[in-house]
């Protein structure tokens, strides 16, 4: 067993309304559609209330009472993914290495007792949601509309000079909370052959239909192949560096009706930094599906088979992808390592950042400070320095200085991830 216990802690603040939004131009082809793609508060529905999910890591060998969740059945599935789509690879998950064997020697607290540890504003309660071996190596989450939880699970990263892990896999599992009471009864496993995954979101996306009254020969030679018909459906959008790929789910059955679909390519990752590579999908409330990507991984975007002049520059920052109109923007540019990013009220957009700076407006077109190179383009002036009135760390120390709790008074240190 991993004895790294990941948790996810559904806050309920008992004044609060849940927020709700529709990406518009992406579901005017249909109601259901637009239905479908309404931005992911599921535990908020459930509550009414709202509900923030953190992965918090905590050495524990002590306590699987929120574990070994009801599956749906594995058997079952398999059956429908060979006779649906033969061609999905079988399912073949390797186990996963165990990267605190300490902990089986060493008590730790208990993923309850973990909650119950946690620091909170008044009129906020924080409990246990899913625990290992449920959940591992969590990456990102979404919601759907119906309230489940999408969580990407990462095995695929590694440390300094390995990179990533051929040998190991990445995948996407879904908890189902049906009677709303913060404790899921199933959990089943929608894909797991993926690699380098950083983020899932569940949303609408363009699905191919193939002509079924042709053999796949003239499908194949035919030059109207790229005018096929193609179809808004329900799926699951993932980022999986350089790749952001869509898979379709028009049925919302959790089981994948065709193979990834690479939407995009060119997200590079670099050989030194990789772990700024892209991440962060989300549907804002203008129907885009937004992303973000560290400055140390510079790509150049554009659909597969898309000459490098006609590409998009993508120097860090905060990016959006029209899912209709395959239209592609490098929004924001700059900062170092981005790793969270919400919409207010009005729809504007914030996210958190790592080392030289942790809050940022993320203004249409604007170039932020990054802070071991120079901007791309000559012609900015002055970059802009973070939205935040102070740093969580003192910046006058390198920003190494701030780690294993030395900038605790401060706010925490460089590093951060996730934004509400």
């Amino acid at each position: 067993m991993n004895a790294v216990v990941n948790m996810f802690y559904a806050l309920r603040a008992s004044d609060a309304r849940p927020v709700d939004a529709s990406p518009e131009s992406a579901g005017r082809e249909s109601e259901s559609a637009r239905r479908e793609s309404e931005p992911h508060r599921g535990l908020a529905r459930c509550t009414g209330a709202v509900a923030i999910a953190l992965f918090l890591t905590s050495l524990s060998a002590a306590d699987d009472s929120n574990a070994n969740l009801t599956p749906k059945p594995s058997g079952a599935a398999d059956e429908v993914r060979a006779a649906s789509h033969p061609n999905l690879p079988a399912s073949t998950f390797p186990s996963p290495d165990d990267t605190e064997p300490l902990a089986a020697s060493h008590r730790q607290p208990s993923p309850a007792d973990s909650a119950a540890a946690i620091h909170l504003p008044p009129g906020f309660t924080a409990s246990v949601f899913a625990a290992e071996p449920d959940v591992q190596n969590p990456i990102d989450i979404a919601w759907d509309h119906r309230g489940r939880m999408w969580i990407g699970e990462n095995y695929t990263y590694a440390k300094r000079g390995v990179r990533f892990r051929d040998d190991l896999r990445d995948r996407v599992v879904v908890f189902t909370d049906a009677d709303c009471d913060g404790t899921p009864e199933n959990r089943t496993i929608f894909l797991d052959t993926l690699s380098r995954l950083t983020s899932v979101e569940v949303g609408p996306g363009i699905a191919t239909m193939p002509d079924t009254g042709s053999s796949s020969s003239e499908q194949a030679s035919s030059p109207a192949q790229a005018a096929s018909p193609k179809k808004i459906v329900n799926g699951v959008w993932l980022m999986c560096p350089p790749q952001l790929l869509f898979v379709p789910d028009a049925d919302h059955d959790m089981i994948p009706d065709a193979a990834p679909h690479v939407v995009l390519d060119g997200f590079e990752i670099a050989k030194q930094n990789y772990h700024n590579f892209a991440n962060g999908l989300r549907f804002g409330p203008d129907g885009w599906l937004y992303g973000r990507c560290g400055g140390s991984c510079p790509g150049r975007v554009g659909v597969p088979g898309t000459p490098d002049k006609q590409r998009v520059a993508l120097e860090g920052g905060f990016w959006r992808y029209h899912i209709t109109s395959q239209r592609f923007e490098a929004l924001a540019h700059g900062t170092t390592n981005p790793w969270g990013h919400d919409f207010n009220e009005y729809g504007e957009p914030f996210f958190i950042n790592t080392v030289n700076g942790h809050l940022w407006h993320a203004i249409h077109g604007a170039h932020f400070n990054r802070p071991f190179t120079l901007d791309p383009n000559p012609m900015v002036y002055a970059t802009i320095d973070q939205h935040a009135d102070h740093y969580h760390f003192d910046t006058g120390q390198h920003w190494t200085k701030s780690r294993d709790g030395a900038a605790n008074d401060y706010g925490g240190g460089h590093a951060h991830c996730g934004l509400l």
